[in-house]
């Protein structure tokens, strides 16, 4: 028996650095044109491949938002690490959950919520 067969193997496409990279190589953010270019892309991607298969990716942040060069002053976004990600359908969330820099002042004073 292959000693790999129990292991899970998961292969992503090589990407250039996060968003966080991409803000500091900027020293000082994006213009302001550039950066609804860049949110519109990342709602469309979470749109197109997160909330159409009704899942919460639950940490979303700059360092979970992947790039890639993909021309002259072009980058292709990705959504990355889905460690945390649970159906929307799911009858009960959780707190406690995704960055704390990042999570909203509601997820932080969220009680167990769930339906009888």
């Amino acid at each position: 028996m292959n000693e790999n067969m129990n292991r899970v193997l998961i292969v992503t496409e090589k990407m250039d650095g996060s968003l966080s990279d991409l803000i500091r190589e900027t020293k000082g953010g994006f213009e302001e044109g550039r950066a609804v270019e860049i949110m519109y892309e990342i709602v469309r991607i979470y749109y197109e491949y997160i909330y159409v298969n009704e899942e919460i990716h639950r940490d979303i942040k700059p360092e979970n938002i992947l790039f890639k060069r993909v021309g002259k002053g072009r980058v292709q976004f990705k959504i990355g690490d889905f460690g945390l990600v649970k159906s929307s359908l799911a009858k009960v969330f959780t707190r406690g959950v995704g960055t704390t820099k990042y999570v909203s002042p509601e997820q932080l004073s969220l009680i167990h919520i769930s339906e009888p």
